[in-house]
């Protein structure tokens, strides 16, 4: 027959306790554990979003200096397109430099009847097939000043850093603008700055002694040639050498009509010609 030992049952119920106790301790650090890596997990987002906030911030501003950016390229597109046939010219000139027949034009930017007629050579031009070609020369009236000079020697800026089809685009955008007679363009330096000028660059036209000497000599050219108002324009046939004044702001077809005259002249000039040889080899 057998017998419990009764030290044995309380070394049993320890070893129980002592396993559980175990099992306790076991179960809290993994809870605890679990717990902490929560935290993490759930403090490494935050981190991560204020760091994208602040990137997103920055992203935010590139894309609207960009967007700014390219708006303003946009815009000077606009304004060079309609000349595009002035690019790569020089001396104010839009349309082929070697056309027969040039629209020279003495012109005044503040001068009300010179905005209404600036683009009529252009359109004359722009159906020659590359038989005529317009160019602007300066002549701001005393009257129109300080305005009209200023923006005269605005233009040739323009032109010495841009190029010629921007200061061409130039003059069509200040005869858009200006209040006429006078009172010039509300911003003319910020529409310098809207075809790519810099602010040092119109400072360094101020003083420029070759813009203003550009615009002295198209003033000077026009006196001489007898130009008191404007605006006043010679079509001139670069082969025959002939012109004719056209005063005011005449519709394109009177130009159209000026270029046919002269070159009837010039086919009655050539019949003339051969019959007066034909009558010296007969004799």
């Amino acid at each position: 027959m057998s017998t419990v030992n009764p030290g044995s049952n309380n070394s049993n119920l320890l070893l129980v306790v002592i396993a559980g106790l175990f099992a306790l301790v076991i179960a809290m650090g993994a809870a605890l554990f679990f717990l902490l890596m929560q935290n993490n997990q759930q403090t490494a987002p935050q981190q991560a979003q204020a760091l994208s906030a602040a990137e997103i911030a920055q992203i935010v501003k590139q894309t609207l200096s960009d967007t700014e950016q390219e708006n303003i390229e946009q815009a000077l597109a606009a304004m060079l397109a309609p000349w595009k046939a002035a690019d790569g010219n020089k001396d104010l000139i839009y349309g082929n430099p070697d056309a027969r027949f040039s629209i020279v034009t003495f012109s005044d930017l503040e001068c009300p009847f010179c905005k209404r007629f600036n683009n009529t050579p252009k359109e004359v031009v722009d159906v020659s097939g590359g038989a005529v070609n317009f160019e602007f020369k300066h002549m701001p009236l005393d009257f129109h000043n300080p305005a009209a000079l200023k923006g005269a020697l605005m233009v040739e800026c323009v032109a010495k850093w841009k190029g010629n089809q921007h200061a061409v685009a130039f003059v069509d955008q200040y005869f858009q603008r200006t209040q006429t007679n006078g009172a010039g363009v509300a911003d003319l330096d910020g529409l310098a700055r809207s075809f790519g000028l810099t602010n040092e660059q119109i400072s360094s036209c101020e003083n420029d002694a070759d813009v203003a000497k550009r615009v002295k000599d198209d003033i000077e050219f026009g006196a001489k040639a007898g130009v008191t108002g404007t605006p006043s324009s010679f079509v001139v046939d670069t082969q025959g050498g002939k012109s004719i004044q056209i005063g005011g702001a005449q519709g394109a077809q009177v130009f159209m009509n000026a270029i046919r005259s002269m070159l009837e002249d010039d086919e009655a000039e050539a019949e003339q010609d051969e019959e007066n040889l034909s009558e010296e080899s007969v004799q």
